[in-house]
């Protein structure tokens, strides 16, 4: 146990579509890798056991009840029919199961011989699950701990705490934030809501900063995702000789709980292979939107290439742009009055509410009865609510123009342009 114990950590975080997922999905079928099949916060789990560390079955068994995901993945699509754990393998026609009751016997057998502390416990959370998966421990294991959004430091800050800053190295996976912001649009609109990405806004805004404030000493590698899909060997290759890993084959495959995957996009994506190429903004509200991002971060957006540098060279009229709406916030207003926008988006969701094909335990999605997910619906396509966002982000943006970021880390773990990767 003592390989084990001394586990190096993988923290895994992104922000606004980043392709954590995909990145994921090539990593967690490497035989040092042990990790849950999808995102886990730590600090969540420790506050849904009011932080009681010494009873073990009752520890297990909110677990089991907290992810059921990470046990059976038929039930995905009741969560989010995009993540496609039911069209696993070669012929799109398989899942996984993991037996709720190996997972228990072992967590009981790993716990239980413990002293009871959150390091200890978050251990034999991955060590049980890995085992209940029937699989071996390698003699140099890593855990991947993918929690996922940047902005979540306490996660990352409990995890530095236990393990030391020695043994967790930090990847966040990003893509241009524009690009990423119609992402997220998109993909709001596709779960039925009408609402500007303001959180990921703010995420992809901070970025790396307060993780470079918190820990400047942590070891942090930025990719994005344009790199990992067109340079996916390449990275992978880097990421092992940051590591010090092992090279496996598995490495360049997507894939979930060792079955292949065909990604998260509304179209079945995997293993297409891509031609390199930076987002590059169209029309003048895009332009306008990226001129501001390039003002205020010139650093960062320097990794996401040079297609389009242009910046705002007088401050005066950066405050001005600021003041107009950006192209999410423009779409969102154009829908919020549509009575034929609303008439298709009423239907579908009543659609729903009358379905079994999202329900779990009388949950719609997971989270909601069917007047909650009526109301949340309802509520952020309302028209004062966008506003509302609309001034929100104006005044975080403004509160971005006292902050230094110069010294954010944003070294990539692979960079096309050098065709090498400086390994501090």
């Amino acid at each position: 146990m003592s390989n084990l114990i001394n586990s190096k950590i993988i923290c895994l975080a992104t922000s606004s579509r980043g392709g954590s997922k995909l990145f994921h999905s090539l990593l967690e079928n490497h035989p040092d890798i042990i990790c849950f099949p999808r995102t886990f916060r730590m600090t969540v789990f420790l506050k849904s056991i009011n932080y009681e560390l010494d009873n073990c079955g009752i520890i297990a068994e909110k677990f089991i009840e907290s992810y059921p995901r990470f046990f059976n993945g038929k039930i995905w699509s009741k969560f989010n029919s995009l993540d496609k754990a039911d069209k696993l393998g070669v012929d799109s026609n398989e899942s996984f199961y993991v037996d709720e009751d190996e997972f228990l016997k072992h967590f009981r057998s790993l716990y239980n011989t413990t002293q009871k502390n959150t390091k200890n416990l978050f251990l034999c959370l991955h060590y049980a699950f890995h085992k209940a998966k029937g699989l071996q421990f390698s003699d140099s294991p890593f855990i991947l701990y993918h929690y996922h959004d940047i902005q979540f430091l306490d996660d990352l800050n409990l995890c530095v705490s236990d393990f030391g800053i020695g043994n967790v190295n930090v990847i966040v996976t990003s893509r241009h934030p524009i690009d990423g912001l119609n992402s997220t649009f998109k993909s709001y609109l596709f779960q039925n809501i009408l609402s500007t990405p303001n959180i990921y806004y703010e995420e992809l805004s901070i970025f790396t900063n307060k993780i470079s404030q918190m820990f400047p000493n942590i070891n942090l590698r930025v990719v994005p995702l344009e790199i990992i899909k067109s340079y996916r060997e390449s990275v992978m290759d880097n990421l092992c000789q940051w590591l010090n890993m092992n090279w496996h084959e598995t490495l360049i495959d997507s894939t979930l709980m060792g079955k292949r995957w065909l990604g998260n996009a509304q179209e079945n994506k995997s293993d297409i292979s891509y031609k390199f190429s930076w987002f590059y903004p169209i029309g003048i509200i895009e332009k306008k939107d990226t001129k501001i991002f390039n003002t205020l971060f010139p650093h960062r957006m320097k990794i996401f290439g040079n297609s389009f540098p242009k910046k705002i060279n007088y401050n005066f009229w950066l405050i001005i742009l600021i003041l107009l709406p950006m192209k999410h916030e423009i779409e969102v207003f154009k829908k919020s009055i549509s009575p034929f926008f609303w008439i298709k988006l009423l239907r579908q969701v009543f659609k729903d509410v009358n379905s079994t094909k999202y329900i779990y335990k009388e949950k719609i999605r997971g989270q909601f009865n069917k007047f909650e997910y009526i109301y949340m619906v309802l509520k952020t396509g309302n028209i004062l609510r966008c506003f509302l966002l609309y001034f929100r982000r104006i005044r975080f943006t403004y509160s971005l123009l006292k902050i230094d970021f110069s010294n954010e880390k944003n070294q990539l773990l692979f960079d096309p342009m050098n065709n090498k990767n400086e390994i501090s």
